[in-house]
């Protein structure tokens, strides 16, 4: 997928400072065992502060991100992928905006924290984002048993 192309799973920005998921394509297309993964792009862009972090999304990642959604669409804080797999996401709802930590404890260990403003119904903006890498990326596979999967049957 080109940058032209590529579609944000997750962009939190305002007053100058983002943070973004920016989904590029499939991970392993063709390969049944990662052919659900997406590849993806951290975009940390606060002031002096500038990041850029090659990932990697899982179908969990993207039901934990939804649910994620549901917990701050009532005003409480959620944290995104804390497996000690990849980075981690914490958002904190606080006025008229969010404050972002984003950790990256399985290699460095940093830790950055990110105020941005946002505007009303951001959540509902950012669940229009999820929604749109489910469509571009359904599911086509599914686990037959730990660690294995097979093609999806067209339903």
């Amino acid at each position: 997928m080109s940058d032209e192309t590529a579609l944000r799973m997750i962009h939190l920005s305002g007053q100058g400072n983002e943070v973004s998921v920016v989904v590029t394509g499939r991970f392993g297309a063709g390969v049944p065992e990662h052919h659900d993964h997406l590849s993806a792009q951290l975009v940390v862009d606060a002031g002096v502060f500038r990041l850029h972090a090659e990932d990697v999304v899982t179908r969990g990642d993207l039901d934990e991100w939804s649910r994620c959604l549901d917990a701050l669409s009532i005003g409480d804080e959620a944290t995104w992928r804390d497996t000690g797999r990849t980075i981690v996401l914490t958002v904190a709802p606080d006025d008229g905006g969010a404050i972002v930590t984003i950790l990256d404890e399985p290699r460095s260990g940093a830790q950055l924290v990110v105020p941005v403003q946002l505007a009303d119904g951001w959540v509902l903006e950012q669940a229009g984002h999820l929604r749109a890498v489910l469509d571009a990326y359904p599911a086509e596979t599914v686990e037959t048993s730990p660690g294995v999967c097979s093609w999806a049957r067209p339903s």
